[in-house]
């Protein structure tokens, strides 16, 4: 009996392995404005032209890293994908991009919504701007459910023609994560209802608009 365990173990292991190795590593794509054509995005040298083509080629866990500049254009970041703004051209870390210094603009050109974000996706480092949404709202930015992320970002210039929200439109049912300024998560809630101020007077939402003061009642769930 032990030499035949000892026999078995060895083959089950090399399995494990096997099945490991054959899972598709995440990838990271570059997108840079400033190229005068696209290439397939794996590195700075051959990075794509514009976030649409990142965003088209970037499959669940991968990350599109976004170089200073401006992008046009309404988009929409599928689930389980990160996006960061920020970069020079070059750069080989997140902690060597600088958001504020060197913005990464989203601009809507105050025709459609700048962005849609997907399930347990990350946004992180724009300027979004200019947006133009539609009912349910949201003209900078739309969470329709889910869990995701957006942070060090600033919404500028976004407007409505309809619906409520006129820089975020967070949907019911979205959780929301409260987060400090390294990052770590200090609150977790989903959204049931939205409570707001207006006037003298306070009334059920969907989501916030300037002006507004705003709590958020926690779900049965949270």
């Amino acid at each position: 009996m032990l030499s035949r365990r000892r026999l078995v173990l060895p083959v089950l292991v090399a399995l494990v392995v096997g099945l490991v190795s054959l899972g598709a590593q995440p990838k990271r794509y570059h997108v840079d404005a400033a190229v005068s054509s696209s290439g397939n995005g794996l590195s700075w040298a051959k990075a794509m032209k514009t976030l649409q083509e990142g965003l088209k080629a970037a499959q669940p866990w991968d990350e599109v890293w976004v170089a200073a500049g401006t992008y046009v254009g309404g988009f929409t970041v599928p689930v389980y994908i990160k996006i960061y703004g920020g970069f020079e051209p070059g750069d080989t870390a997140l902690t060597q991009r600088r958001p504020i210094q060197r913005p990464t603009k989203l601009d809507g050109a105050n025709k459609q919504r700048v962005i849609t974000v997907g399930d347990n996706s990350l946004v992180d480092g724009f300027v979004i701007q200019n947006g133009r949404g539609t009912a349910p709202g949201g003209g900078g930015l739309l969470i329709l459910g889910g869990v995701s992320t957006v942070r060090n970002c600033l919404f500028t210039g976004n407007n409505l023609t309809a619906g409520r929200g006129s820089a975020v439109c967070v949907g019911p049912g979205t959780t929301l994560k409260g987060l400090s300024r390294d990052g770590r998560e200090v609150e977790r809630f989903r959204v049931s209802k939205v409570l707001a101020f207006r006037g003298l007077g306070r009334q059920p939402i969907e989501s916030a608009e300037a002006g507004d003061i705003v709590r958020v009642a926690p779900g049965a769930d949270a």
